[in-house]
């Protein structure tokens, strides 16, 4: 009966020996699942953040792609804007000339209509004059012949008697 139990207890250390080696065999296999999952979720954290990197290197080219094309227009605008003022600037200095030239154009008119009133004036007095001094002389003229006629006169009556 001894060694029946013996038996039975070797039996049943037997039993417990393959029960505990099936439930390490377990573990062990639940533990090589585990970091195979961990193992898979850290490629896929590895994966993610290249592909968040490469995203964000992109974006970070695109804009600043973007600064530089909007600089490049903000240069352009700027040249653009120059180039109107200095045309603006041109136009104000042609205008300003040609005000200019016809304020002197208007000047030199007015001088020479100054200057053609004053010669008229001075013809007009010097013919004013002149027709004085023709009247002076008809008029002394006029004189010397009604003189030389009445001496006549004088001289015939004189000659001939009243």
């Amino acid at each position: 009966m001894r060694e029946q139990t013996k038996l039975k207890e070797q039996e049943e250390a037997g039993k417990a020996k393959i029960l505990k080696a099936k439930e390490d065999a377990i573990r062990l296999r639940e533990q090589k699942e585990r970091e195979k999952e961990e193992k898979f979720k850290q490629e896929q954290a590895q994966l993610k953040a290249k592909e968040e990197e490469r995203r964000l290197k992109t974006l970070a080219r695109k804009e600043e792609m973007e600064r530089v094309k909007q600089q490049k227009q903000a240069e352009k605008d700027e040249q653009f804007r120059l180039e109107r003022e200095r045309e603006r600037q041109r136009e104000e200095e042609a205008k300003r000339k040609l005000l200019a030239a016809r304020e002197d154009a208007q000047r030199a008119k007015e001088q020479r209509e100054a200057e053609r009133e004053r010669k008229y004036e001075e013809d007009q007095k010097r013919l004013k004059q002149q027709v004085e001094e023709k009247r002076a002389q008809a008029e002394r003229r006029r004189q010397e012949l009604a003189e030389q006629s009445e001496r006549r006169e004088r001289e015939r009556e004189a000659r001939f008697g009243k």
